[in-house]
């Protein structure tokens, strides 16, 4: 599967925090049913008796579950090795029992990894991990300002990075921001946003936030503020 962990780390992105993250239009492409199933054909994966569709021997059925429902918690795993990968079953398993996709509740905690029949003394490395992703949507028609918890990486890129310093003026620094196609929660904005003001703290650092799932985000900004 080299040419997958190839598609993967050519996927990565850096916001304006210098962090990396993998969109969700990226994860979509390299992550399709194909690539699903070429990852089942080459690497071993448990019968779970207890429910036929999970049975190696039923692959077309484990490839719909894992690209509906556990996409980014397979990225996950790839990105962490190929020994990894196994764990997958256990995951939807956990999604399936909460009711939901077991996508909706990354971020995990320890507690839910030992749910998810996860190697517990590979916890930290899957937690620090999927915060590459998870990267959320953003949202700019509100007027409640969010911030976002610091593990949260925001798809949030300079729009013109050829310009090391920022436009400033009296009260603080003016920057032009790319919100990463397909992490709008506004499809009518084109994804560039002028005008935003920052005081002494960098963009990011101001949208952080104590929120424990951060799937849909929420910013707001006025010329001047945010």
């Amino acid at each position: 599967m080299d040419h997958v962990s190839r598609r993967l780390s050519e996927a990565h992105e850096k916001n304006m925090d210098g962090h990396w993250y993998v969109s969700r239009l990226a994860l979509d492409e390299i992550f399709n049913k194909i690539t699903i199933l070429k990852i089942l054909q080459e690497e071993k994966f448990a019968d779970h008796n207890d429910d036929p569709i999970f049975m190696v021997s039923s692959k077309p059925g484990l490839v719909n579950k894992i690209h509906s429902k556990a996409k980014a918690t397979l990225a996950v795993l790839f990105h962490m090795g190929a020994e990894y990968l196994r764990y997958i079953i256990g995951f939807i398993h956990y999604g399936d029992s909460m009711g939901s996709d077991i996508d909706h509740h990354l971020p995990l905690t320890k507690n839910e990894l030992l749910l998810c029949r996860f190697d517990i003394n590979r916890a930290d490395a899957f937690q620090s991990a999927q915060w590459h992703f998870i990267a959320p949507k953003i949202q700019l028609d509100v007027f409640t300002p969010n911030e976002f918890r610091q593990e949260v990486v925001l798809p949030i890129k300079l729009s013109r990075p050829e310009l090391a310093v920022p436009e400033e003026g009296a009260f603080g620094f003016v920057t032009e921001i790319q919100i990463e196609p397909g992490h709008q929660a506004e499809p009518a904005y084109a994804g560039r946003v002028s005008c935003i003001s920052l005081s002494t703290c960098d963009l990011c650092g101001c949208l952080r936030s104590l929120s424990d799932r951060p799937e849909t985000v929420s910013s707001s900004y006025e010329e001047g503020s945010i």
